[in-house]
């Protein structure tokens, strides 16, 4: 599982949204895979949306989550150029 932390940098100092995380479950070969391609999805992100910066992003092994309902997440596959509206950032 995924997990990265934005930062909106237009939100008031007070707005409890102004940091958030969102999660990706991806699939691929390694962790480091993983992690590699959620940054990369992320860096886009955060281009994109001038506004929007990476406070952190970290890599967890689903078992971790096992007690958790992981189906609101999106699955994206390593190499998949997946859209906003895909991730649901």
């Amino acid at each position: 599982m995924y997990t990265v932390w934005f930062k909106d940098s237009k939100a008031e100092i007070v707005d409890q949204d102004r940091e958030y995380p969102v999660c990706i479950a991806i699939e691929a070969e390694s962790g480091n895979l993983a992690k590699e391609w959620g940054d990369k999805l992320s860096e886009q992100f955060s281009h994109r949306y001038k506004n929007t910066e990476i406070l952190n992003s970290v890599i967890e092994p689903f078992e971790s989550y096992e007690d958790c309902d992981l189906t609101s997440s999106p699955l994206i596959k390593y190499g998949y150029e997946a859209t906003d509206e895909e991730i649901g950032w």
